[in-house]
């Protein structure tokens, strides 16, 4: 695979590949929840009902861009939806994962390894909820990944982030570290990314946007229960341990904490391994938001190749990054009791087991914090060959004025 028709022949057996999953899912799980709210609220726009008021079944929480967005899949009948969605979350999810994996290795070069790397990610639980679900977080993984190492990231990076933040708020942490780390082009493109978002939406909806942005995104209460087993934040955690509505300010101080350390990371790291930085960031925006669902994990992917590129010196990585994978793998958080508020009455084990995604997150970030704060992350592989050519070139004239 040493050439591009050798590399368009490989992703369009990807897209194969992706159909026949989707078409396998469709069989399986023929009625994913959560796409249902999507082409719902695609179908109020066109018939200009109120997105967020009544309606049966769950209701409609995203922004009304997203409802926008979603007209194609409201247009289309429900089993060629599912399989489309299916299909475009499994290419998105190879397509993050190729760019991250290219900051270790050539990926052409070693093709098998990422995709053992895409076998493991479409078995673990977060992905698996996100296909079974029909959720649309693959994708939203996919921009953000895009525009930080995409080839044309440097012209137009940015805007694809502030797109997937007017689709789903939690990802525009990423406009907060393109702003800490200076990459000025991609935080002024994402913010005006996303205010056309906002904007382009009233024409169809009118006041709705004002509503979302003043009241309906502040409702917690509308997206479920906080305590439920797959919240894997930090406010899930702090419910399921201290019972129903638990100090707000405990769960504040903790999300400055981890979105303090996730940016911290990203100023160290952003010249010398973006990956860290966007590792950190993703496991921050995880734990800092009030609702994590579990499919939301697949935000955690980038911190797993983080890991990878750390194993190759350091033991704790590689155990931890099997940890990681037998959590997410056999669905751990959902082992112990859950709904009806059972959770308030975990046992010690019940509450370890129930927040396991949470814990492995926690000690991951603080992981890459200390690593950070003692110079001993990897750089990328762009980086170290950047590094070696300033060498070369540096020895070269050396030697070069030495003769003269």
């Amino acid at each position: 695979m040493r050439n591009n028709w050798q590399l368009a022949a490989f992703w369009a057996l990807a897209v194969v590949a992706a159909i026949a999953i989707g078409l396998v899912y469709r069989i399986w799980f023929p009625n994913p929840v959560d796409l249902a709210v999507y082409r719902a609220g695609g179908t109020m726009l066109l018939e200009g009902t109120d997105l967020y008021g009544p309606r049966d079944g769950l209701p409609f929480t995203y922004a009304p861009f997203a409802a926008l967005v979603f007209v194609p899949l409201a247009a289309i009948p429900w089993p060629t939806a599912v399989v489309t969605l299916t299909a475009i979350s499994v290419l998105a999810l190879g397509r993050a994962l190729w760019l991250l994996l290219a900051n270790l290795w050539d990926n052409q070069a070693h093709l098998a390894r990422f995709l053992v790397v895409v076998a493991a990610a479409l078995i673990t639980e977060p992905m698996i909820s996100t296909i079974t679900f029909g959720q649309v977080n693959a994708i939203l993984l996919w921009l953000v990944m895009e525009d930080v190492f995409g080839k044309r990231a440097s012209k137009i990076g940015g805007v694809l982030t502030g797109i997937a933040a007017g689709i789903k708020l939690t990802p525009g942490i990423f406009l907060l570290l393109y702003l800490v780390v200076g990459s000025w082009r991609r935080f002024l493109f994402g913010i005006a990314a996303f205010v056309v978002t906002v904007v382009i939406a009233w024409p169809f909806v009118g006041n709705a946007v004002v509503d979302f942005w003043t009241d309906v995104t502040w409702q917690v209460s509308r997206i479920g229960n906080p305590e439920f087993s797959t919240n894997q934040s930090l406010n899930g955690l702090l419910w399921r341990l201290a019972g129903p509505d638990p100090s707000r300010v405990i769960w504040l101080l903790g999300a400055v904490v981890v979105v303090g350390a996730a940016m911290w990371v990203g100023r160290l790291q952003w010249q010398s391994n973006r990956l860290m930085a966007v590792a950190a960031t993703g496991l921050a925006m995880l734990l800092a938001s009030p609702i994590s669902w579990s499919h939301h994990w697949v935000w955690a992917f980038p911190a797993f190749v983080a890991l990878v590129a750390i194993a190759r010196r350091r033991m704790f990585a590689t155990v931890w990054i099997g940890v990681g994978l037998l959590i997410m793998i056999f669905w751990v958080p959902m082992l112990p009791p859950s709904g009806e508020q059972v959770e308030f009455g975990w046992n010690l084990w019940q509450v370890l087991l129930g927040n396991s995604y949470v814990i492995w997150a926690v000690v991951s970030l603080a992981y890459l914090t200390v690593l950070a704060a003692r110079g001993q992350l990897p750089i990328s592989r762009s980086a170290a060959w950047e590094r070696t050519s300033a060498e070369v070139g540096a020895s070269l004239r050396t030697r070069a004025g030495g003769q003269g």
